[in-house]
């Protein structure tokens, strides 16, 4: 028999074919014929659908036939929306207990059950003896002016610890410009303007401002003394401490100039204006400013 035709049902035989075999006692009320499928069960009634006139749903324990399309209309038995079509009838009584069956044969043994929690920590137990003294570390280098540096270089400044300061390297890296000519014109601000220790800041500053070419911070900053990358074109006031300290200017107990400056004029990392630039004059140590365009000598330093 084809389960799509369509054919005049009353409610009650409705119910009858939707639900039979199911246990469950009829209501029977009074017959209105509706048009209906036998593939109109919907199953338990759900708020969220959509439901149409001869759809047939179940509810609490009872079942019912849609009279009209709708959605979340709960149905009851008094609703205008719904029809009743059977109730969950009285339970019956218990029968009597069957004979007890032959014992089955014992299955597999099953998987071993989830880890357990982890127990309490126990006590700490006693102290172990104290072992041997190790042998010491090597003690801390102190340096003094006029030392040579980590870098291979020689010391002219020192903390008061003497565990840190700055080292000037063994020679000169070259005579050049300061001014990186050949790219950038003499008259470019780099704002290089530290006068201090640590001058590093104003060779990245130049560095930064002027690029790649051929000009006395980069000179510097390529110079790789000892394995260090971190040197850089003096500060003006480092650039003196380096003349007093190890150039021409050092007094007793030091020998003059053990740095072995040539009697010439050293680019500082200083700037003093837009087309002048710091310098220091090791003969006589006298310190001015210089156009940037001048080819004067360079000696890189680092700190430690």
């Amino acid at each position: 028999m084809s389960t799509s035709y369509l054919t005049k049902l009353s409610k009650s035989l409705l119910l009858a074919l939707a639900l039979a075999g199911s246990g469950i006692a009829f209501y029977m009320p009074t017959a209105q014929a509706v048009n209906v499928s036998l593939q109109n069960f919907r199953g338990t009634w759900n708020a969220a659908t959509n439901y149409h006139a001869g759809d047939v749903v179940g509810y609490q324990s009872q079942s019912y036939i849609a009279q009209q399309a709708n959605r979340a209309q709960a149905p009851a038995p008094a609703s205008l929306v719904w029809y009743l079509l059977a109730a969950q009838g009285p339970q019956g009584l218990p029968g009597a207990q069957g004979v007890q069956g032959v014992q089955g044969a014992q299955g597999a043994a099953g998987g071993p059950g989830p880890k357990g929690d982890t127990g309490a920590t126990g006590p700490a137990g006693s102290q172990g003896p104290v072992g041997a003294t190790g042998p010491a570390g090597a003690a801390p280098i102190i340096y003094a002016i006029g030392d040579t540096g980590p870098g291979g270089g020689l010391v002219f400044s020192v903390t008061a610890d003497g565990l840190h300061g700055l080292e000037a390297a063994p020679r000169d890296q070259g005579r050049v410009l300061w001014s990186n000519g050949g790219y950038t014109a003499p008259g470019t601000v780099t704002g290089a303007g530290w006068d201090g220790i640590n001058g590093g800041r104003n060779t990245d500053r130049i560095i930064n401002s002027q690029g790649a070419g051929s000009y006395a911070a980069l000179l510097c900053a390529n110079y790789t003394g000892g394995g260090y990358g971190d040197w850089y074109l003096p500060s003006k006031y480092e650039l003196n401490q380096m003349y007093i300290k190890i150039g021409q200017g050092a007094t007793a107990p030091l020998t003059n100039n053990v740095g072995g400056f040539a009697n010439g004029l050293y680019w500082s990392s200083t700037e003093n204006d837009a087309s002048l630039a710091w310098y220091q004059y090791f003969l006589d140590g006298y310190q001015g400013a210089n156009i940037k365009l001048f080819t004067l000598r360079v000696r890189a330093v680092r700190a430690f």
